[in-house]
C-alpha cells in the first residue's frame, strides 16, 4: 500500500518489487515508428562483418586487460583484477568460452546474471522514489 511504512523484510521486498515493476513495465501502444526515427544504423556491413570474426587469443586478453582492474565487482565478487592477475590460470577458459560464443552464438545463462542494488538519492530516504537502482553485472 502506498504511503504505509513497511518494516518487515517480506513487506519491504513487496514494496520494492511493486515500485520497480510499475516503473519499468511498458505501456500499451505502438512505438515502432518512433524507434525507427530515433535509431539509425551506424555500423556498416563491412564493420559488422569484422565484429563477428572469431577473435584471436591475444585480442581477448587485450580486452580483459583494458578493463579497469578495480572499478567495480560483479555479484560474483570478482573484479577484472582477479582475471588479470590470474590470467595464466583462468585465461585459457575465458578464451575458450569467448570462442565458443563466436562459433555457437550461445552464452551461458549465468553470463547475464545481474544484481540490483538500491542507492539512496538523499540522506535518510523514506520512500522508494528516494532510491535509484544500479546494476552489478557479472564480469566475464
Amino acid at each position: 500500500m502506498e504511503g504505509v511504512p513497511a518494516y518487515q523484510e517480506e513487506s519491504i521486498l513487496k514494496v520494492i518489487s511493486n515500485y520497480f515493476q510499475n516503473l519499468f513495465t511498458s505501456q500499451d501502444g505502438e512505438r515502432s515508428d518512433t524507434v525507427k526515427k530515433a535509431i539509425k544504423p551506424y555500423i556498416s556491413s563491412e564493420t559488422n562483418l569484422a565484429l563477428i570474426v572469431m577473435p584471436l587469443k591475444k585480442e581477448i586478453r587485450k580486452v580483459v586487460f583494458s578493463i579497469h582492474a578495480d572499478k567495480a565487482q560483479g555479484p560474483d565478487c570478482f573484479s577484472a583484477s582477479f582475471f588479470q592477475t590470474n590470467w595464466e590460470t583462468v585465461g585459457p577458459n575465458i578464451v575458450l568460452e569467448i570462442k565458443s560464443f563466436f562459433s555457437s552464438t550461445n552464452l551461458q545463462r549465468t553470463i547475464n546474471k545481474t544484481h540490483i542494488m538500491l542507492l539512496p538519492k538523499i540522506h535518510s530516504p523514506l520512500k522508494m522514489v528516494d532510491y535509484r537502482p544500479i546494476a552489478l553485472c557479472t564480469v566475464f
